[in-house]
């Protein structure tokens, strides 16, 4: 995938507006079997804050990774994500910056009758120059008998760096 989002230069220096240009290429890729799962994608922008000029420009990169496999009963999930701190991206005027996220996940299903599951997730991000670290950690337990209500019991933990909507340190853990 190739975006360009640029200013026009026609007239700009008559109107006394700076053009920019962000540029942005990407590409992304998936394989399947019957024991696993595989999908990526990496990321490079380009941004110009001065088209007129130049020498102003701000490259940055991406990259993600899920990998999820099933053999038998047992099921693993994996997935990394990282967006560096100089990455752009197009049509987000606040942008998550400088991401790092990854996780894990096991699985157990031995029949139709009963299932678990252990997840456990991590980020870390500037978001207006401020700096969120949060880990989730979650555990499930199902039993769906035919023939009657199925149950599910869950239980996670989400541990907060900063106030999601001011942005103040704090150190917050909530049980569920």
């Amino acid at each position: 995938t190739y975006l360009n989002d640029s200013d026009s230069t026609a007239g700009a220096v008559e109107a006394n507006v700076t053009p920019h240009g962000h540029y942005l290429i990407g590409a992304d890729e998936s394989f399947v079997s019957d024991t696993l799962t595989l999908n990526s994608e990496a990321a490079y922008s380009l941004k110009s804050f001065n088209l007129l000029t130049g020498g102003s420009d701000e490259a940055g990169r991406a990259i993600r990774l899920d990998l999820g496999s099933q053999l038998g009963p047992f099921g693993i999930t994996v997935r990394g994500k990282r967006v560096g701190p100089k990455f752009r991206s197009i049509a987000d005027p606040s942008p998550k910056q400088d991401v790092s996220e990854y996780g894990a996940g096991l699985s157990f299903r031995p029949g139709p009758l009963f299932g678990s599951q252990v997840k456990y997730d991590y980020e870390k991000y500037a978001l207006s120059d401020v700096y969120y670290e949060n880990r989730l950690q979650n555990a499930k337990l199902g039993l769906t008998p035919e023939r009657l209500p199925s149950i599910e019991y869950q239980l996670s933990e989400l541990e907060e760096s900063n106030d999601p909507v001011t942005g103040s340190r704090i150190a917050r853990r909530k049980t569920r």
